[in-house]
């Protein structure tokens, strides 16, 4: 049942990706949706699917679900920032592969916010960041991974020593 409901979530999530600026980039749009969307659901007064996750275990109980739910939502997210990227002027040639990409790149992102929310919860750390810190951290660290500029820098075909 979680999972169906969590999956019924997806629309909400993903609409709210597509309608982010559209000057804002890919993963920029899905961390800033993201965020408003668990700052929304904490300020709800009733239970969600996605309230679920921001005060117990993320995916307790799920079991093999998990498999199917990260696939699901790495699709969703695809299909929403594909749309995003259909609408720029000039379009990408290579939509489809970016906005695959972008989406499990997305999951990711998010996926290692709620790990770390779940390790700083089961260690009991106190102070312990609201999840949507955590969620804004985890997305500039993956940006820092490139580091700037790093797409302009050609490849010097050394591969690893024998």
């Amino acid at each position: 049942m979680l999972v169906e409901d969590l999956v019924a979530q997806m629309p909400v999530i993903t609409e709210s990706i597509k309608a982010r600026p559209a000057e804002e980039p890919p993963l920029v749009a899905v961390e800033r949706a993201i965020v408003a969307l668990i700052e929304w659901v904490r300020d709800l007064h009733e239970p969600t699917a996605v309230s679920l996750f921001l005060d117990r275990r993320p995916a307790s109980g799920l079991g093999r679900s998990v498999a199917t739910l990260t696939l699901k939502f790495e699709d969703a997210m695809a299909s929403a920032l594909g749309d995003r990227l259909a609408r720029l002027d000039p379009a990408p040639a290579d939509i489809d592969l970016r906005a695959a990409v972008y989406g499990r790149t997305a999951v990711a992102i998010l996926r290692s916010a709620l790990i770390r929310d779940l390790q700083l919860r089961n260690t009991g750390a106190e102070p312990r960041p609201l999840l949507t810190e955590s969620i804004r951290a985890a997305f500039a660290a993956a940006s820092e991974g490139w580091g700037p500029g790093s797409a302009s820098i050609p490849f010097d075909g050394q591969g690893p020593s024998r």
